[in-house]
């Protein structure tokens, strides 16, 4: 959320030119931005506009001038009075500071420091332009002196539980913000209430998280943007961590080959504060059409598994599930790093699950087992691009039967073009496979035909799309290599009632065909705690197979918090 730390709120950067040398407390507020280049200082519309260039040609004979106080600096037309050359630096290097000069400004604030170490408000810029730098050392480094100086002031200790934010430290962060809550607030509202949700809900502590936005919603004097934006959170915080139970059923038409109809139901409650437990089941009914050689086949096959979601050490999640199949026991486990609110590596491994290349292979019995790592992170503090990017291996069986090895990767950059009052995306998308046949026993695919009818074994053989012609080699494609885009655009026509639209298109270079396809999602919730969900969706190609078919899908969903 954009009040976490990282979007720091700069707390001394209310004190304009006009008020400078005045003691007023320097409390952040979610309110305070920094001013873009070239803006009043002074913020608003009227506001003075200054020339940068001078201000820095100011600054520079600042610099320049002699250490001592009275001495005439810039010319008449320059925007500072002829003050003491300390208090001339020490508005230069604010003014310089809020217009994001850190560079030009930090001279100056270390010259004002040598003559006034303890002078409140530039110890406090300088905590704040390190911390708009990430720079949790320099961040610790100023704070520290500060509190020196200001041992009971709760600005100082707020940068402190900034630096151990920035450092992904959130649990020491969450403990130094309750510790000033209880020693420098008793009886006093905490003015960093949201701070404390942020950090709460990021070290794992949600209720922690969800208690205080209900007492921030409290407040009668919540700006209505800060308003919403915790009731967003809480909304995901509901959503996220409270029991749950969901129903879905998703039926796909692969014109030429056949159907496939999934159900699935799952539930899921807390059983700590960084704990969840989830049992899942799952059945799976696949029909292939007839189709020359190939005859009518129908197969269904069940699944049950139990998970946990755990929260351990610092910032590490850790999701494990294990249960039983038709083709006997599976499982999966994935242990994730988060750096920070915006990155995050994660490494797993899964154990016999269902293979869906194709059709035909999950007819067959297709299975595999894959270890993958991963990396997820934003590319800028707006938040408007992100990146993914995974790498696997796998193996793969057919009716028990090693079918063969491969491996590949798939990436995403997205872009966040607009978010009010339609939210859309455009996301770039990459992926790339290989795959190793190692089976050549016609055996493995008999199933698929009729008795007596297999076609013979001619070099790229094929009936139809998603037909197997008599052998495991086009199970699976030994190589796909796809680049597309997709682009998405979502609206909340009513408070519950929200839609979106969704367009595919893309090429398979290694068939050089082209993919294309759209979605159509719409979301309705008569009540926070029920969801409907209803998808309609056509893709040219709609399995990850060269063999793949055109496919029809229709999903409904039903959710309802506890």
């Amino acid at each position: 959320m954009k009040t976490r730390f990282l979007i720091g709120l700069l707390p001394v950067f209310f004190v304009f030119l006009s008020a400078w040398g005045q003691e007023k407390p320097l409390f952040r507020t979610q309110e305070m931005q920094l001013p873009e280049a070239g803006s009043g200082v002074a913020g608003g519309s009227g506001a003075e506009e200054w020339d940068i260039d001078a201000l820095l040609d100011t600054a520079d004979a600042i610099l320049d001038a002699p250490e001592e106080e009275g001495s005439p600096v810039g010319n008449a037309e320059a925007p500072v009075k002829r003050e003491s050359l300390l208090d001339i630096q020490k508005r230069m290097f604010y003014l310089l500071a809020r217009l994001g000069k850190s560079r030009t400004a930090r001279p100056l604030g270390t010259k004002v420091l040598r003559e006034r170490p303890s002078d409140k408000e530039t110890l406090l810029v300088f905590c704040s332009m390190e911390l708009e730098r990430k720079n949790a050392a320099g961040v610790r480094r100023y704070a520290r002196r500060f509190l020196e100086f200001y041992p009971d002031d709760d600005q100082g200790w707020y940068f402190i539980a900034a630096a151990e934010s920035v450092q992904g430290h959130y649990a020491e962060a969450q403990g130094i913000l309750e510790k000033m809550r209880a020693t420098l607030f008793p009886d006093k509202e905490f003015p960093y209430k949201v701070d404390l949700a942020s950090t709460a809900r990021m070290a794992g502590d949600w209720r922690t998280a969800l208690s205080t936005y209900k007492d921030l919603l409290g407040r009668k004097d919540v700006s209505p943007k800060l308003r919403a934006e915790a009731r967003r959170v809480l909304d995901e915080i509901y959503r996220e961590q409270l029991p749950r139970i969901s129903v879905s059923t998703q039926w796909q038409n692969l014109l030429t080959t056949g159907e496939i109809l999934r159900s699935e139901a799952e539930w899921e409650s807390p059983l700590t504060n960084r704990m969840r437990l989830r049992v899942n089941l799952q059945r799976n009914d696949l029909q292939q059409k007839a189709n020359g050689a190939a005859r009518s086949v129908h197969e269904e096959y069940q699944q049950g598994t139990v998970g946990v979601d755990a929260l351990v050490l610092r910032s590490w999640l850790l999701r494990a599930s294990a249960g039983m199949s038709d083709a006997g026991a599976l499982g999966a486990v994935e242990l994730r790093r988060k750096l920070s609110p915006t990155r995050s590596w994660f490494v797993g491994a899964s154990y016999n699950q269902v293979a869906q290349d194709s059709l035909a292979l999950e007819i067959l019995d297709g299975r595999q087992s894959r270890a993958y790592a991963g990396w997820d992170l934003t590319l800028d503090d707006e938040m408007d691009w992100r990146f993914s990017a995974l790498g696997y291996v796998r193996t793969a069986t057919v009716g028990g039967a090693q079918l063969g090895t491969g491996g590949g990767g798939e990436w995403q950059i997205e872009r966040v073009v607009m978010r009010d009052p339609v939210s859309i995306r455009v996301a770039y998308v990459g992926q790339i496979s290989v795959f190793n046949t190692t089976a050549t026993d016609p055996a493995l695919v008999s199933p698929l035909f009729n008795p007596g009818a297999m076609p013979a074994q001619e070099e790229g053989a094929l009936a139809d799309e998603g037909v197997v012609a008599g052998s495991p080699e086009t199970l699976i494609s030994p190589y796909i290599n796809y680049q597309g885009i997709t682009v998405s655009a979502r609206r909340d026509i009513l408070p519950r009632w929200t839609i979106e639209v969704v367009g595919v298109g893309g090429y398979y270079i290694d068939t050089s065909q082209p993919s294309y396809g759209g979605y159509f999602r719409n979301y309705f919730r008569p009540r926070k705690s029920v969801e409907f969900q209803t998808n309609l969706g056509y893709l040219s190609s709609g399995v990850q197979s060269n063999t793949g078919s055109q496919v029809f899908e229709l999903s409904l969903a039903l959710q309802i918090l506890f």
